[in-house]
């Protein structure tokens, strides 16, 4: 693919970061430190230009916190006028990373997304009888610098822009030098996204795999033969350790007939049914709680508590889960049940 370049002046053009301060700011504007921003918005956005057109920018410290979802995992927040900033790269190099995708491929991309990698893979289990699921261990805590680095050299030419992604990438607090990159980041999204694309294109055009499906680190593969899928779980263990420097966790590695469902995105994936899994209802049940409890805090208002309510039952909705948000909503949010079921 031909090396992309003149994205400089597009990522530091006082529209684009206009238009990232909002979308940084979305959902989250009684924050102090953003209300402080955008009260002197115009200032504060041409100081970071000026930043970054005189390479004089630099990350601020991260806020790190740990969150239980629904394991213990590690959050290492930026700051706000940092999250401009990767917002307005993400604006302009999402396009240009866009091209070098496959389509089976769902995370950070527009039109995507959970739902549609959900219903592909159980459009795929309706036309093959094998599948091989897995995902990479601890996948963004070992993700290669000097590998991700040398995929974006692959992509992108301009050299000021480059300088820029190697600062975020170098500067990110992680575990151990020269391996990682944080979740909190916006353009650790993408740089993940990226680092997997290489798995996408030796699937697919070398393997020639004809089902398969990626969000993130989460991969399906489908097939009619299950010995050449027990084949290509071997090959790609070979691929990610030689190529990529990561490796598949084996207790989430299988290999099942379609019929019996793939555990996928929270859900059980079956032909003819999507079910929520266990652990996905347990994690709705303890959000739209932890809502009430904010609304009745008053830490978030009327409208925010619907919308929220809203959007985590159009999540579950995508699965047969009528009874289940019928019980819940009767028992919990009854004045909302005729907006959301």
């Amino acid at each position: 693919m031909k090396r992309i370049g003149f994205l400089w002046d597009e990522i530091t053009d006082f529209k684009n970061l206009c238009q990232a301060v909002k979308n940084a700011a979305r959902g989250k504007k009684k924050k102090q430190e953003i209300l402080e921003f955008l009260f002197r918005q115009e200032y504060e956005v041409l100081a970071l230009q000026r930043e970054m057109k005189e390479g004089l920018y630099l990350p601020q410290k991260y806020h790190i916190f740990y969150i239980q979802d629904p394991k213990r995992r590690k959050i290492c927040a930026p700051r706000f006028r940092d999250r401009v900033v990767h917002h307005a790269i993400c604006q302009v190099m999402g396009t240009v990373l866009e091209k070098s995708f496959i389509y089976d491929t769902y995370a950070c991309r527009k039109d995507k997304g959970t739902h549609r990698a959900i219903h592909r893979a159980q459009n795929f289990s309706r036309k093959f009888t094998f599948y091989l699921k897995s995902d990479v261990e601890k996948f963004f805590d070992t993700i290669d610098h000097a590998i991700l680095k040398n995929l974006l050299l692959k992509k992108i030419k301009d050299r000021q822009l480059l300088s820029l992604l190697f600062l975020i990438i170098d500067t990110a607090p992680t575990e151990v030098k020269g391996k990682g990159l944080p979740l909190g980041n916006l353009t650790s999204q993408y740089f993940a996204n990226l680092y997997l694309n290489p798995l996408d294109h030796w699937i697919k055009e070398t393997l020639g795999i004809p089902g398969y499906v990626r969000y993130m680190d989460d991969v399906v593969l489908f097939d009619q033969d299950k010995k050449k899928l027990h084949n290509v779980r071997t090959d790609m263990e070979h691929f990610l350790q030689d190529s990529l420097a990561i490796r598949l966790k084996a207790n989430a590695t299988f290999l099942h007939p379609t019929w019996q469902g793939i555990p996928f995105l929270g859900f059980r994936v079956f032909p003819g049914l999507l079910k929520l899994q266990r652990e996905a209802w347990r994690r709705f049940c303890h959000k739209i709680r932890k809502r009430r409890i904010q609304l009745a805090s008053r830490e978030i208002e009327l409208p925010e508590f619907v919308c929220s309510v809203e959007s985590l039952i159009g999540h579950i909705k995508q699965g047969n889960t009528w009874n289940l948000r019928k019980y819940f909503l009767e028992k919990y949010c009854l004045d909302f049940e005729n907006r959301v079921l």
